[in-house]
Parts: C-alpha cells; sequence; structure tokens
C-alpha cells in the first residue's frame, strides 16, 4: 500500500481513495467516464440501449464507491490520516459526514 511518514486529511485521503478507484475501474491512463465506453462503442457500430446504459452507469457508480471505500479504509488503517472525527466516522458508518452533512 501507500509507504510514506507524512500524514494528510480525511478530505485529502477521500480524494486520493476517489482517485484510486477510477483508476482501479477503467484502468491506467484511460478516459475516466463510462460515456466514454457508449461513444467509442457507438463509432465501432455497437451501440447501447438506454436500458443498458443505465444498468452499466449503475454499475460503475457502485463499483467506483466500493473501490473508493475499500481504499479509503486502507489509507486510514496505514496511518496515512490522523485520528479525526471524520475518520472515526467513517471507519462507524461509511461516511464522514455528520447525519446532517456536515464535515465537522
Amino acid at each position: 500500500m501507500l509507504q510514506t511518514t507524512k500524514q494528510i486529511n480525511f478530505l485529502a485521503a477521500e480524494s486520493l481513495a476517489l482517485n484510486m478507484a477510477y483508476t482501479q475501474f477503467f484502468g491506467e491512463n484511460q478516459p475516466i467516464g463510462i460515456a466514454f465506453t457508449f461513444i467509442t462503442d457507438r463509432q465501432s457500430g455497437n451501440e447501447w440501449s438506454n436500458d443498458e446504459k443505465q444498468i452499466a452507469k449503475y454499475i460503475s457508480e457502485q463499483a467506483i464507491k466500493d473501490f473508493k471505500n475499500i481504499n479509503l479504509t486502507n489509507i486510514i488503517i496505514s496511518g496515512l490520516v490522523p485520528d479525526c472525527a471524520m475518520s472515526r466516522r467513517f471507519m462507524a458508518t461509511g461516511s464522514g459526514l455528520t447525519a446532517q452533512g456536515y464535515n465537522s
């Protein structure tokens, strides 16, 4: 995983985890977004139906969310994020935000 002595705040760790998730799902140096798949497939004569697009969007959103949560959990466990309310809340509930949507 990440080998460093520098710590980052929870929001930076969450951003890092999300960027890692996009790379895990779409691949290294690939355009990010399921729309690129739809466009390239349409250009090659394999256009997706609206139902197929909706299913693909749902799957990509869920997979990216799951990858992000796994990555963020690993970043927190590794000690890269100092102990704070947001990281404790994320580890307990899966979200760094309060029920009211605040991040403090």
